[in-house]
């Protein structure tokens, strides 16, 4: 989540507790989101993977979910910075969304996203289009025909 400039280092190594306010700092300087400590069950550093650049990737576990929604609700200002919030997909979500990219990279769909765990996409850049959930994989070739 936070970048090394706001650490000060690469971070791997970092205790969880600084890690977290580095979260905190960040939510609230860039994203405008007032969260607490209590607000965060666990902020840490996971692994780098081989000969990545920056620093280590942040895993979050918000204590409750309006916190969650809020830090979601609020990414968008992020869009100009290196910084990505992304929600931690099943591994099987993942594929399906990886799919449902594809799409949208195709043109086939207009934009596709996730929250709460769910994949939601929008088949035309219409206002009044709905989003459309999609569960499985058997969902795709329905919107490929519409």
């Amino acid at each position: 989540m936070p970048d090394e400039s706001s650490t000060g280092r690469s971070g791997e190594n970092e205790h969880a507790a600084v890690t977290e306010g580095v979260v905190l700092a960040l939510c609230r300087e860039k994203l405008g989101v007032q969260l607490t400590p209590a607000d965060i069950s666990i902020a840490h550093r996971l692994r780098k993977p081989p000969r990545s650049k920056g620093p280590a990737p942040v895993i979050v576990r918000f204590a409750n979910r309006k916190a969650r929604e809020a830090v979601y609700a609020a990414r968008f200002k992020l869009k100009s910075t290196k910084v990505f919030i992304n929600e931690d997909l099943t591994s099987s979500t993942a594929k399906l969304f990886f799919k449902v990219r594809t799409l949208v990279n195709q043109k086939a769909i207009h934009s596709a996203w996730t929250r709460s765990g769910a994949i939601y996409c929008k088949l035309t850049s219409d206002p009044d289009c709905r989003p459309t959930v999609i569960k499985s994989e058997s969902d795709l070739p329905r919107i490929n025909q519409d």
